[in-house]
């Protein structure tokens, strides 16, 4: 299927009968569903284009990564090196804003999407704000720490502290987010099945943080969730993406889920 037939069908829910979709609803319909790098198995993944038509397909939140170009320049990006999903080389961190705005998405190459760019995270948080949409930026590649900065500013800016959790797979880069700003929501990006109370006693001392964990694992082992509402902790379920195991999330008590895909186009 073409870049621009997949991005009608999922938009409009085409890829389901009618009958598929009402049971969709049904079951799923307290679910907060957060848009995975803009739903990426679907649409060409965190840019702006992505984020755009995840809210089309119903997403209610988004999520992206974010890391700092040399010059200092927060772009929306997930990969270690550009290599892969564009017509540059080298990590985000080696390249200067200049170089960056002027690389060509290999995806959207040669279609009518080919004005595609690597948006930047300002970009991102004012289309957020204008949408008045929740958004979940990880913090992932960096130059130094203090980096985390420049994105804390950057959601500042966008006023949109009240609608921001930043996140991260390492926690000192939360606690960094949290001496900065007592505002924003923070959450912990995790796996284990096995001392994730340390995590949590963390994040509730900290304040309004999250645990989001890989679903396998909150579905294997519910007293995560349950140490979680105890704690007054909230916690999120990644990357689930089929419909069964969102049901299996959801039975778990878990309502927060992130996903690659529209999960029946709700």
């Amino acid at each position: 299927m073409s870049l621009t037939k997949l991005i009608t069908s999922m938009i409009d829910g085409s890829t389901r009968s009618q009958a598929e979709q009402f049971i969709f609803k049904r079951s799923f319909g307290n679910m907060e569903l957060i848009a995975h790098r803009g739903f990426r198995n679907q649409f060409p993944q965190n840019t702006m284009m992505a984020f755009s038509s995840a809210l089309e397909a119903k997403a209610d939140s988004l999520e992206c990564d974010v890391q700092i170009s040399s010059d200092g320049v927060p772009y929306v990006f997930h990969d270690a090196t550009v290599d892969s999903l564009t017509n540059g080389s080298g990590p985000i961190s080696s390249l200067t804003s200049s170089t960056i705005n002027g690389l060509t998405l290999n995806l959207t190459a040669g279609t009518i999407f080919s004005d595609e760019k690597i948006p930047t995270f300002t970009d991102f948080l004012a289309f957020a704000k204008e949408q008045n949409v929740y958004v979940y930026p990880e913090i992932k590649q960096y130059r130094t720490q203090a980096d985390i900065t420049i994105m804390v500013n950057a959601v500042v800016a966008a006023k949109m502290e009240d609608l921001c959790l930043l996140q991260s797979f390492n926690f000192s880069d939360l606690e960094y987010v949290r001496n900065l700003n007592s505002k924003i929501a923070i959450g912990y990006l995790g796996s284990v099945n096995s001392g994730y109370e340390t995590y949590v006693d963390q994040l509730r001392i900290l304040g309004n943080g999250s645990l989001l964990w890989a679903y396998w694992q909150l579905v294997a082992t519910p007293a995560i969730i349950a140490y979680c509402r105890l704690n007054g902790v909230d916690v999120g379920a990644y990357t689930v993406n089929t419909e069964t195991d969102a049901l299996n999330v959801i039975n778990a008590g878990c309502t927060k889920i992130m996903s690659d895909i529209t999960l029946g186009g709700r």
